[in-house]
Parts: C-alpha cells; sequence; structure tokens
C-alpha cells in the first residue's frame, strides 16, 4: 500500500532560513507577502528489500525452483497532496507555484495532487521522476514549464483550460503517455488524434511517443518544435506538409522505424540532429525547388554544399568521399553508421562536429587530405569506431577532444604534432594498439585517463612543458617499461601510472609536490622509486600490490606516510633519511615485519613514535 504525504495547513514546521522553512519533506519559498512557491520535496520514501527470485534449474534430471541468494532494492511509493496553504511562524501562505526541479529526479513519488491554487509549474519540476504514473494538474494552471515532466511513467494527462505557456520540450522522455488532451475553452492549444498544437495549429509541440503507424502532419503547420517526434518508435512514414518551414532540434531522433524522409521544398530551416539515432533511415530525400537544402550521393548538405549535415544511418554504403568544398561536417552526421568502412575528407574541411563518426562499428580507415585547415578533432569525434586502423591528421590539428578516440581498440598510428596544446580526458582510453612516439611539447596538462590502457606505449618521455598529470592518465599502460617525468610537472594525479604492469623504475622529480592515491598501484615489476626533494607526503595505496618492490628509501622532506602506501608489498627494509620520526599518529602495518633502518643517534626516537609501535626491527645505520 502506498506511503500518503498529505500535509495540511498547520503541519509540523520543520525548520526555518531565510524565506525557506520545511514542513514534513516539503521545502517552500516564500515568493511574495502571502505567497510561496514548493521549492523542493525532500521525502526519501523506503527501500524495500525482496529476496531473490525463485529460478527454475535442473537437479538430478529433475526440475527444481531454487530461491536466488541475491536479493534486490524496490523503493516503495509515495502518495504526495500538496496543500492548498501552508502556516509558518503564525502566518498563512497559499501555494502559488511548484519550483524548478521541485520532484526532479525523485525515485519514490508515484502520485502527485495539485491544489487549485497552482498557476505555474517551474522548468524541470518533474524531470526525471520514473515512478510518476499520475499527477492531478490544477485547474487554474497558467504555466508549464520546459521539461517539466520530461522521463516520467505518466500515462495520461489534460492540459487545463487556462494554460497559456508550454515550455520546451515540457513531455519530452515521457515514454508511456498514451492519452494527451486539452482541456475545452483552452486558447493556447489543442490536440488532434493526441497530437499537441498550438491552437492555431501552425506549431506541432508534441507526438505520444506510443502513437503507432504512419501520420500525416496536418495542412497549416510550420513549425515542427523541438523533439517533437523524440523515440516514437511505433512511427513507421511521416508525411510533411507544403508550406512547413521549421524543423526542430532533434524532431525525429530515435525513431527507429521510419525509413525515409521527405524534406518539404519550403522548409527553410532543420535544427541539430533532427535525424539522429533513426536506426532504420535509409534515405533522405529534399523536394526540388528547396533553396536551404539538397541531397546529394545520399548525403544532406545545405543548399550550399559547404556544410554536410546527415548520413542516414541505415544507408548501406562502404566507401565515401565527402566532396571538396565542404567545410563544416556536423555534429552526428554519421553517427553508428554501420555499413561505413572507409572514408576521405577534403582539402576545405574546416570543422569536424562532435560524434561525428561516433559508433561507426566497421570504420576502418579515414583519410583527412594533409592540406586541411582542421583545427580541433572534437569530443566523441570517432568514439567506439572499433575498427579504426588507420587515420591521418592534418598538421593544423591543435586540440583532441574528451573521449575523441575512446575505444578505438585497433587504431595503431597517430601523428601528433608539437604544436597539439590540448588532449582531453579518455581522449585515447582503450586505444590498446596505439603507438604513441612522443606527448607533444606544447602540452602543459595532460588530462585525466588521456592515455587510459594505451599498452603501445613503452618508453615515456614527458614534456618539460607539462605541468600535471591528471588522474589515471596513464593507467593500465601495461606496456610501459619506461617513464621520464621532465622537469616541469609538479602534481601527478590519483592511479596517474597504476597498473603499468611492466613499469620497473621511478624517479619523481624535485618540483613535483603532489602525487594522488594510489599513483603507482598494481606496478607488478617496480622494483625501485625514488622521491623528489618536493614532496611533504607519501598518499594512501601508492604502491599498493607492487610485489617486486622490496626496498624503499624515505628521504628527509616526507613527514607523512599515507594509509596502505605500500600494502602488499614484499618490502624488506625501509630506510629513513631523517632523524626526526615521521609525523604520522597510528601504526604502519605494512612496516610491521619489515627491518626499519634510521640514522644513528635516532633510534630511541622513533621507537617512541606512535606508528612504530609494532615495529619489530628498527636499527641505526651510520650516515
Amino acid at each position: 500500500m502506498a506511503m500518503s504525504a498529505f500535509l495540511p495547513c498547520g503541519a509540523q514546521t520543520k525548520g526555518t532560513q531565510g524565506n525557506e522553512f520545511v514542513i514534513n519533506d516539503m521545502r517552500f519559498r516564500i515568493i511574495a507577502p502571502a505567497k510561496v512557491e514548493l521549492k523542493a520535496f525532500e521525502g526519501k520514501g523506503e527501500i524495500v528489500i525482496h529476496n531473490g527470485p525463485r529460478v527454475k534449474h535442473i537437479v538430478d534430471g529433475k526440475e527444481v525452483e531454487i530461491l536466488e541468494d541475491r536479493p534486490y532494492q524496490l523503493a516503495k511509493p509515495i502518495d504526495v497532496t500538496v496543500p492548498a496553504t501552508v502556516n509558518n511562524g503564525g502566518k498563512t501562505y497559499t501555494v502559488v507555484a511548484i519550483g524548478n526541479m521541485a520532484f526532479g529526479q525523485n525515485g519514490f513519488v508515484k502520485t502527485v495532487k495539485l491544489p487549485n491554487t497552482v498557476t505555474e509549474i517551474g522548468d524541470s519540476a518533474f524531470l526525471g521522476s520514473q515512478m510518476l504514473e499520475n499527477i492531478t494538474l490544477s485547474s487554474k494552471l497558467r504555466t508549464i514549464g520546459a521539461r517539466a515532466f520530461c522521463g516520467t511513467n505518466i500515462s495520461q494527462m489534460t492540459i487545463p483550460a487556462g494554460v497559456t505557456k508550454i515550455g520546451k520540450c515540457a513531455f519530452v522522455g515521457v515514454k508511456k503517455l498514451s492519452e494527451l488532451s486539452v482541456a475545452p475553452g483552452n486558447k493556447a492549444f489543442k490536440t488532434v488524434d493526441g497530437v499537441l498544437f498550438t491552437a492555431n495549429g501552425k506549431r506541432l509541440i508534441f507526438y505520444p511517443p506510443t502513437k503507432a503507424g504512419d501520420y500525416v502532419v496536418p495542412a497549416g503547420v510550420k513549425h515542427i518544435e523541438d523533439e517533437a517526434f523524440l523515440d516514437a518508435n511505433s512511427l513507421f512514414n511521416i508525411e510533411m506538409p507544403a508550406g512547413l518551414l521549421t524543423i526542430g532540434e532533434d524532431a525525429f531522433s530515435g525513431c527507429s522505424q521510419m525509413s525515409n524522409v521527405v524534406v518539404p521544398k519550403s522548409v527553410k530551416k532543420i535544427g541539430p540532429q533532427a535525424f539522429t539515432m533513426m536506426y532504420g533511415l535509409r534515405k533522405i530525400e529534399v523536394e526540388q525547388g528547396n533553396t536551404a537544402y539538397t541531397v546529394v550521393d545520399g548525403l544532406l548538405y545545405n543548399f550550399a554544399k559547404d556544410t554536410l549535415i546527415q548520413c542516414p544511418m541505415d544507408m548501406r554504403v562502404g566507401k565515401i568521399d565527402v566532396p571538396q568544398g565542404v567545410r563544416i561536417i556536423d555534429d552526428w552526421a554519421f553517427y553508428s553508421q554501420n555499413h561505413l568502412k572507409e572514408v576521405s575528407l577534403p582539402a576545405s574541411l574546416k570543422e569536424l562536429g562532435a560524434s561525428g563518426f561516433s559508433y561507426c562499428s566497421e570504420l576502418q580507415t579515414v583519410n583527412i587530405s594533409p592540406e586541411s585547415t582542421l583545427r580541433v578533432v572534437p569530443v566523441h569525434a570517432f568514439i567506439y569506431c572499433k575498427k579504426l586502423q588507420h587515420l591521418s591528421l592534418p598538421a593544423t590539428v591543435r586540440k583532441i577532444g574528451d573521449k575523441a578516440f575512446y575505444e578505438c581498440r585497433s587504431l595503431t598510428k597517430l601523428q601528433l604534432t608539437d604544436d597539439v596544446d590540448y588532449i582531453g580526458k579518455m581522449a585515447f582510453g582503450f586505444c590498446h594498439e596505439l603507438e604513441i612516439d612522443k606527448i607533444p611539447a606544447s602540452l602543459t596538462d595532460i588530462e585525466s585517463g588521456a592515455f587510459f590502457s594505451c599498452r603501445k606505449i613503452v618508453n615515456l618521455v614527458i614534456p618539460n612543458t607539462v605541468k600535471a598529470i591528471g588522474s589515471q592518465a596513464f593507467y593500465g599502460c601495461d606496456g610501459m617499461e619506461t617513464v621520464d617525468l621532465g622537469t616541469g610537472v609538479t602534481s601527478i594525479g590519483s592511479e596517474a601510472f597504476s597498473s603499468c604492469e611492466k613499469l620497473r623504475e621511478v624517479a619523481i622529480p624535485d618540483q613535483v609536490t603532489t602525487l594522488g592515491h594510489g599513483t603507482f598501484k598494481g606496478n607488478k615489476a617496480m622494483t625501485k622509486l625514488t622521491f623528489g626533494s618536493g614532496l611533504t607526503a607519501l598518499p594512501s595505496s601508492m604502491c599498493w600490490y607492487c610485489p617486486s618492490l622490496t626496498d624503499v628509501e624515505i628521504p628527509a622532506n616526507i613527514r607523512e606516510i599515507g594509509m596502505d602506501a605500500f600494502y602488499q608489498c614484499p618490502l624488506k627494509t625501509v630506510k629513513f633519511l631523517s632523524a626526526t620520526p615521521l609525523d604520522n599518529d597510528r601504526r604502519i602495518a605494512e612496516f610491521e615485519n619489515v627491518t626499519i633502518l634510521v640514522p644513528k643517534g635516532s633510534l630511541a626516537d622513533y621507537k617512541a613514535a606512535p606508528w612504530t609501535v609494532e615495529i619489530k626491527t628498527i636499527k641505526e645505520y651510520k650516515k
């Protein structure tokens, strides 16, 4: 049975801060002398633990049911009734609005009943509330904010007669919404066969994703709004009317059953990614006479043919030569083109869009003209092109975006000039076969995970220009045997060189002042680690499981050693160069069966230190 969160006027006040107060898990904000908005619903409900399911198994030739030992969690649903008025500090306030993100990402609320005092629902008010199945709207509602119900589980809704404004993509991602209607008397909006339009019929706002079959957009529609048909997976064919002027951003994205799109000659603007993630789309056509767009060899271009907009996802072609004259390839233009094996890009190319060739599972070769003036390989440009082997970049490239080549597991070589000044996070992550000749000399930072699991890096030289090495920058580079950290690095992030299983020796330069935790964790071949004069502490888990590391020297500048810094290292001796013991106030478990060597004359001080209480062997040595 659902829990109730009915909140009557005068319910218990939890606390007041400035112009906000909380009553029974509802945070209200005063927005006028006698008015409040519900700023946030803070109820968490409860998680119910269930035993694992009974699963049928064959035991001794017989089918039996066994209770699996795999408990799982379910959220217990909440029914929420928002009060018309609330009392705080002896004053009564009318609830007139539901604030931005008020119920956003709430995983417990199943039903919501709004009072007739509410006139406004804010942006993303119920965004991502996946359990929300039913909502009772206020009869006095005037405004519904952008993405207000995005990602909810609502199946039916009637827009009240007084609503005059519906924000962008208010119902996008409401995948079960099958019955959407507008109350009689509404002068701003209407529905026709469940499809939402402005009252004058000029704007198509929302097409319910459960609506199946073919659809003819009514005559008179001038604009198809952003994401209007998003994820309409049961839509097979669309006929757009003469006189249509604009097709919005992501308008048909995710319409996976559509195989053909015809753009009317009247269309003047197609928004970004209007036809992406249409997995069955084989053909895009543009009616003759259109002066804004054209199709050449199956590819959608602007009329000037200097911008390539879209390649249909299911256009079955193995090789594409993008013609000279194309300056821009749009974002997502070749996304998940799973038949494409080879592409050539022209000298005229200046800009490649984000995710331009992402998820092209069969793509093997990309030839970019050396005369191209391309400067940026953008975020996700070739992500998950797992068969990509050959790629030539022009010398003008200066930046490699985040995850630009992530999971390009077959890529073997890539020439990066010294003028490249940015390599993004995880830019070459999991490029197992990539041989990096050198790190560009213009870099000042190596971002987190930039070369994660690049197994073909053997002898790494960090340029003196680099100041910081990010977390996991070279994690899992298990072919790396040597590393020269240069003279510029001051900071090395967490696990930056972790799981580099062939790395034998590392000398940390004097200018390095910071090491992140787990810096050299899991380096099985490491036998020697030298610390520079800039460090004052060694981080936790620094050399966790380095099974070849037996002897360590700790310089005088190190004053503290973090927890488990040498965990599972078969240490025999640890030599301290300082006559003053570490500042650690707890025992260092890894040292308990290790011979600790300390300067002559400091034995008593070391034995008195709190971290040496359990250490069995401490000896002096002569300086």
